[in-house]
């Protein structure tokens, strides 16, 4: 399993309907298993109205959990994603 850390400031507005489809689209190029964490709220990276329900909002602690057979290219792509590189 791979795990980061990382503040989230993608978006100012925090995570609305387009980041949020924005990143379901990219973790749903994976089969692994990809949880976004907030507090103590958590989602499937794969569903978008959940996500949205976690009202991520800018500056928030965001933890990426990922768990499966190309977990490490998930979290390749994934960190850039968010622009931790």
């Amino acid at each position: 399993m791979k795990k980061f850390d990382f503040k989230y400031i993608n978006d100012e507005n925090g995570m609305h309907t387009r980041p949020a489809g924005r990143l379901v689209k990219k973790a749903s190029d994976f089969n692994s298993d990809i949880k976004i964490i907030c507090g103590s709220e958590f989602a499937n990276a794969k569903q978008l109205i959940p996500l949205i329900k976690m009202g991520i909002k800018y500056n928030d602690d965001i933890t990426v959990t990922i768990d499966g057979e190309d977990e490490i290219q998930a979290e390749q792509s994934l960190k850039s994603f968010f622009g931790i590189v």
